[in-house]
């Protein structure tokens, strides 16, 4: 399939531009909405369809950049380019394994949480799980739709799948390969500062809230774009940001728990995070 390599220059260049685009969307907004807040049903949908058009852009620049430095030329039709474009994204027929296994991955790193909720019985299926409230009514919000839903699939899609299209044909390592893709992930969420800035925040808060945002961002993109490259699927990434997303950041148990379920949960956190790193040989 591929007649040519890519250099590492264009990689970054194409990368760069998805990432700025995506960006730019936050930015567009009409003056009648700016003041609306980000959580405001208008605004959402706004960007919503913002975010959507760079997702299609992503993937028609893509495309053509491909086609321009030969990547397709073996093909004889459109149709098995546009084919072999999407596999290259991600988005085969969905093989369960691959799927699932950033998922379990996933899982490992908050089966201290998990086993919290577990005592505080919010689990579903578990006396103080709520479907309705817990799910149906966050998931049928525009709030829980953009959380829950649509931002894991955008931003897999722009900053995973189409960032990562024309790494996978460069001499880079898979080490620089992920760390690149990661960092533009990373630089994405540091605009969030600019947006505490006019709210007034404090500096020095705004300057922890940036780097820590940085920081996650950049491993957790780190962690996406590995299984991309792992697995050839974007479905188990997807998969894995949707939780991320539903569980938060892992804390600490909380203290209405007894002293000994509290050093039981903190015991799995301490184990889960080495073994987390073990498991990334088997995905």
């Amino acid at each position: 399939m591929i007649t040519s390599g890519v250099s590492a220059l264009e990689a970054n260049k194409f990368a760069i531009i998805n990432s700025l685009l995506f960006v730019l969307t936050f930015y567009l907004i009409p003056k009648r909405y700016s003041i609306l807040g980000r959580d405001n049903p208008k605004v959402i949908k706004f960007r919503l369809i913002c975010t959507l058009l760079v997702g299609l852009t992503s993937i028609i620049l893509g495309y053509y950049k491909a086609l321009e430095l030969g990547l397709f030329s073996r093909f004889e039709s459109k149709w098995s380019s546009y084919k072999a474009l999407f596999k290259l994204l991600g988005f085969q027929i969905p093989n369960l394994v691959y799927t699932l296994k950033p998922l379990y991955l996933t899982v490992i790193v908050y089966l201290g949480n998990l086993l919290e909720l577990y005592f505080m019985n919010q689990l579903p299926f578990q006396a103080h799980f709520y479907w309705k409230f817990d799910f149906v009514n966050v998931i049928l919000s525009w709030i829980g739709f953009r959380n829950y839903i649509w931002g894991p699939f955008i931003e897999e899609l722009v900053f995973r799948s189409c960032n990562m299209l024309l790494f996978q044909f460069t001499n880079l390592s898979t080490f620089k390969k992920v760390s690149l893709t990661a960092l533009y992930f990373g630089l994405a969420h540091v605009h969030h500062g600019f947006e505490l800035y006019r709210k007034g925040e404090p500096i020095n808060k705004i300057l922890i809230i940036t780097a820590f945002q940085f920081s996650f961002t950049s491993l957790f993109g780190s962690y996406c774009s590995f299984s991309l490259l792992k697995t050839k699927s974007v479905y188990g990434p997807i998969l894995s940001h949707i939780f991320c997303n539903v569980m938060g950041l892992p804390t600490l148990p909380d203290e209405t728990l007894s002293k000994s379920r509290r050093q039981l949960i903190i015991s799995i956190q301490l184990i889960s995070l080495p073994l987390f790193i073990i498991s990334l040989i088997y995905l």
